[in-house]
C-alpha cells in the first residue's frame, strides 16, 4: 500500500524575491512561475512550514514518502534538495535558504514573511511629500510618484490606481484607511522628497493596510544628476517586494544614464503640466517638452508627451486640428522609434489614426497595444471604450473598459466625466446620466458631466431640462462648444432670436480667433438650416474632421436622419458594420 504524499497545505509565504503556494504547491518569483516538480514542491513545502528549525531526513521520509519501504529514500531525496536549490540559486556551501547538518537533516534559513493578500496587490502610490516646501520643487514629488504608477501600472498581476485619482488626495487629513477605502485599495506606497544642494533624498514605504503594517521601506541617497535611474530604481525595488510582474520592464529601454539630467528635467516639467489636461497646462507642457527634445533629440519621452499636448489642443478647440493632429503624429511616431513600449505615444496614435487619419484597424490595433504595455492607465482603457462605442458599436466590451477605467481611476475627474460619454455614445442614456451625476457629486464644476446630462435630455427631447444643464455647464466655460450647446437648444425650444445670438456671437469670435466648426454646426442644425448644416458637413468631410464619426451616437444630428443626405454620408463615412 502507497501512502499519498502530504502537500502541507500551508498558508502562501515570501522569502527574498520567491513567493510559494503551501497548498498548490506553485513558487513564483518575482510573480513568474517557476517550473519545480511536485516532490522537490513537496520536500521545500515541508521545510519552510518550520521556517529555522531542524527537520531529519528521517523526518522527510516520514512525512513525504510514508511508509514505502521500496523507494530509493536518499536518492529521491538528494535529487529533490538538488532541484529545489537550483531553482532558487542556491549554494550548499553558502546557503541562503536550505542549510544542510550533515547526515543529518535540513534547515530552512531564510527569512519568511507572510505574502500580501490579493486585496493588497490593490494598490495606491499616494503623492510624494515635498519637503522642501517649494512651489517650484512640487514637479520633483509628483514626477517620482508619476513614475512609481508608470512602472508599477505595466503589472498585469496588480491593480494601480492612476495618478488623477491620488492627486484628488492631495493634502488629504484623512487616515490611511480612509484614503484606502476611497482608493478600494489594500495596499499604499508614500514617500518623500528632499533635494538638498545637489543631492536628491527620497523615503519609501509600502504599507498594508488591513490591518495596518508596515511592510517594507528605504531611502535613498543620490546625485540630483541621478534623477532618471533613481525613480527605477525605486520602482523596481517596490515591484520585487510586493512580487508584481513588470514583464514589459525586460524588453523596454529603460530609461539610460546616457539621457542628459537637463533634458529629463525640462521633460518631468512638461508632463507636470501636461497632465492637468487643460489647454494652459498643454500649451505650458509642450514649451518644456521642446526643451527636452532641443536637449537631447534621441529622448523618447519628451516626444510622447508632445503627441499628448497635441491631440488634447486640436480635439477640443484651442490649436486647428489639421495642425495639431499632424504634429501629434510625427512627434509619437518618432517616440516609438526610439521606445516602442511607450504606451502613450501609441494612445496618440490610437486617436489620431481614429479621428485624424480616418485608418480603423490601424487605430484599433494601436489602442490594443497601449492597453497591453500599461493594463493599469485608465485613459487606456478609455481610449479603446470609446472606440469601442463610437466605430464598433460593441457595447459589452465598451462598456467593460469604462468601467475598468472608473476601477483604475475611482477619484478622478477626468475619468469619471469622460466614463460618462461611452454608454450615451451607446443610447444608454440612463446609464450615462448616472455616471455623470456620480461625476458631479465628486466634482460639481466638471464641464463635460453637465454636458453628456444635456445630451440625454436633448436625446429624451426634453428640452428645458437640456437647456438648463448646458446653462450650467456655460457658467463653467465660455468655451465655443458649450456655447453651441446652448444655441442649438434654444433653437430646439423655438427660441431663434436666442439661438441666433449665440450663432452671431461665434461668427464674430471667428473673425480674428479660430472657432472650431463644429460649434457652428451644431446652431445651423437646431435652427433647421439643414443646406447650411450639409455643406459644413460636406466641407468638413473632405478636410477629414473626425467628429464626423460622432454622426450616428450623438442627439446633435438627430434632426438630420430623415434627411437623404444623412444616410448617404453615413455609408461614405465607411462605418463598418457591428
Amino acid at each position: 500500500m502507497t501512502t499519498e504524499p502530504n502537500p502541507g497545505g500551508g498558508p502562501v509565504c515570501q522569502f527574498g524575491a520567491y513567493e510559494f503556494d503551501g497548498s498548490s504547491l506553485e513558487l513564483r518569483k518575482s510573480g513568474r512561475k517557476i517550473k519545480l516538480a511536485p516532490q522537490p514542491a513537496r520536500v521545500l513545502g515541508l521545510l519552510v512550514s518550520q521556517p529555522g528549525e531542524f527537520v531529519s531526513r528521517d523526518e522527510m521520509r516520514r512525512q513525504l514518502w510514508g511508509g514505502q519501504t521500496f523507494v530509493d529514500f536518499e536518492p529521491n531525496l538528494n535529487y529533490c534538495l538538488t532541484c529545489i536549490r537550483r531553482v532558487l540559486g542556491d549554494n550548499p556551501r553558502r546557503p541562503r535558504y536550505i542549510e544542510t547538518l550533515p547526515r543529518r537533516g535540513y534547515r530552512f534559513i531564510g527569512e519568511i514573511v507572510p505574502a500580501l493578500t490579493p486585496a493588497e496587490r490593490s494598490l495606491a502610490v499616494l503623492p510624494f511629500e515635498n519637503l522642501n516646501h517649494d512651489p517650484e520643487l512640487e514637479f520633483l514629488a509628483d514626477s517620482m510618484a508619476d513614475a512609481l504608477i508608470t512602472h508599477l501600472g505595466k503589472a498585469p498581476s496588480l491593480r494601480v490606481i492612476s495618478r488623477q485619482s491620488v492627486l484628488y488626495l492631495k493634502n488629504s487629513r484623512d487616515s490611511m484607511a480612509e484614503i484606502a477605502r476611497r482608493l478600494r485599495v489594500g495596499t499604499v506606497v508614500e514617500g518623500s522628497v528632499l533635494r538638498v544642494a545637489g543631492r536628491l533624498r527620497v523615503t519609501v514605504q509600502l504599507i498594508g493596510v488591513s490591518p495596518e503594517r508596515h511592510l517594507w521601506a528605504e531611502s535613498y541617497d543620490r546625485c540630483f544628476d541621478d534623477l532618471l535611474e533613481l525613480q527605477n530604481q525605486v520602482a523596481s525595488d517596490v515591484a520585487a517586494r510586493i512580487h508584481a510582474t513588470i514583464a514589459p520592464m525586460k524588453q523596454e529601454k529603460r530609461p539610460s544614464p546616457l539621457v542628459r539630467p537637463e533634458a529629463h528635467l525640462a521633460y518631468l516639467k512638461g508632463q507636470y503640466h501636461t497632465e492637468t489636461q487643460t489647454p494652459q497646462g498643454a500649451w505650458k507642457g509642450l514649451e518644456y517638452h521642446r526643451q527636452a527634445i532641443a536637449i537631447d533629440p534621441g529622448y523618447a519621452a519628451p516626444l510622447a508627451g508632445m503627441a499628448q499636448a497635441y491631440v488634447t489642443l486640436g480635439w477640443w478647440g484651442f490649436m486647428p486640428y489639421a495642425e495639431a493632429y499632424p504634429m501629434a503624429r510625427e512627434a509619437a511616431l518618432k517616440a516609438l522609434a526610439i521606445d516602442e513600449s511607450l504606451s502613450r505615444a501609441h494612445q496618440s496614435l490610437h486617436f489620431i489614426y481614429w479621428v485624424g487619419d480616418w485608418k480603423l484597424e490601424e487605430a484599433e490595433r494601436e489602442g490594443r497595444r497601449a492597453v497591453e504595455l500599461s493594463p493599469n492607465d485608465s485613459q487606456a482603457h478609455w481610449n479603446l471604450a470609446m472606440f469601442l462605442a463610437v466605430v464598433r458599436k460593441r457595447a459589452a466590451e465598451a462598456l467593460a473598459e469604462a468601467r475598468l477605467a472608473v476601477d483604475l481611476d475611482p477619484l478622478s475627474r477626468y475619468i469619471n466625466t469622460q466614463a460618462a460619454w461611452v454608454p450615451l455614445h451607446l443610447g444608454r442614456y440612463d446609464l450615462a446620466s448616472q455616471q455623470a451625476r456620480q461625476a458631479l457629486e465628486l466634482f460639481p464644476d466638471a464641464l463635460h458631466a453637465w454636458n453628456v446630462l444635456g445630451q440625454c435630455e436633448l436625446a429624451r427631447h426634453r428640452f428645458p431640462e437640456a437647456l438648463a444643464f448646458f446653462q450650467k455647464a456655460a457658467t463653467i466655460s465660455q468655451d465655443p462648444i458649450t456655447l453651441s450647446y446652448v444655441g442649438h437648444t434654444y433653437a430646439r425650444l423655438g427660441d431663434r432670436a436666442e439661438a441666433e445670438k449665440v450663432l452671431d456671437a461665434l461668427l464674430s469670435k471667428a473673425q480674428d480667433h479660430y472657432v472650431i466648426p463644429r460649434s457652428l454646426l451644431w446652431i445651423y442644425i437646431g435652427l433647421g438650416d439643414f443646406d447650411r448644416a450639409f455643406d459644413l458637413i460636406e466641407e468638413r468631410f473632405e478636410r477629414r474632421d473626425g467628429f464626423l464619426w460622432w454622426l450616428r451616437s450623438v442627439p446633435w444630428f438627430d434632426p438630420l436622419r430623415s434627411d437623404p443626405r444623412f444616410s448617404a454620408l453615413v455609408q461614405r463615412m465607411g462605418f463598418p458594420a457591428g
